[in-house]
């Protein structure tokens, strides 16, 4: 996943000449663990459960 997010910054890069600083995602705790966000090194901020 960390990876998969090296593409859309470089693409952003090209056509902004900006780099990407930041990415978000949302998991349903209730549904989800967020493993695969836990493994690739993504934080958890706010809500209450999940990652």
């Amino acid at each position: 996943m960390k990876l998969m997010l090296g593409r859309p910054s470089q693409d952003w890069q090209a056509a902004w000449h900006h780099p990407v600083a930041l990415a978000g995602t949302f998991v349903d705790p209730q549904r989800y663990q967020g493993t695969a966000y836990q493994v690739s090194g993504w934080s958890r901020l706010g809500g209450n459960g999940g990652l």
